[in-house]
């Protein structure tokens, strides 16, 4: 084993260590946008006790569970050692999450809208794209034509609760 690797192995685990430590949210956030872009945010955001349900269940399974579920086994460890630390998940929101990255807030991380099941990164950018040049969304029309998403995206924000608070359209009912 040449030494220049071991050095150079030495100082990227100090340095991984030294942030897990000293700015674990950033930490965090960094970690799931690079190394788990496709983690489930939906079991994330229900907490310590979901995530170490499911990261048991895929492991009962063993080698029956789904390839993906058993590649995601690390990021639901890690998932679940930042609860134990005291930090959070953010749910995803329309006027707030990023449409790639896990962002900081205050102790925890706001899941992206790519962080949905269903919603891939394209149509993600394209929400968040279209929210910060034109701001916030009046409608679900409004968002539709800005962001230039297509019914099934549409779909999965309205199955996972996050159109509640826009009406479907900016048309006012006189009558």
């Amino acid at each position: 084993f040449p030494k220049p690797h071991a050095a150079a192995y030495a100082l990227t685990s100090f340095r991984v260590a030294y942030f897990k430590v000293h700015y674990p949210l950033a930490f965090y956030a960094t970690y799931f946008t690079i190394k788990a872009p496709d983690f489930d945010g939906s079991i994330g955001i229900k907490g310590l006790e979901a995530i170490k349900d499911h990261f048991l269940e895929v492991k009962k399974l063993g080698k029956d569970a789904a390839p993906k579920d058993q590649d995601m086994q690390p990021h639901f460890e890690t998932a679940y050692e930042m609860y134990c630390r005291g930090f959070c998940f953010y749910p995803v929101d329309l006027m707030k999450s990023h449409g790639t990255k896990y962002t900081l807030e205050e102790n925890g991380i706001r899941i992206p809208l790519c962080g949905l099941p269903g919603i891939p990164p394209s149509a993600a950018e394209a929400i968040y794209n279209a929210r910060e040049e034109g701001g916030e969304f009046t409608s679900v029309d409004d968002l539709r034509k800005r962001s230039g998403i297509g019914k099934s995206t549409i779909e999965v924000l309205r199955n996972n609760g996050i159109l509640t608070n826009l009406s479907e359209t900016a048309q006012i009912e006189l009558f």
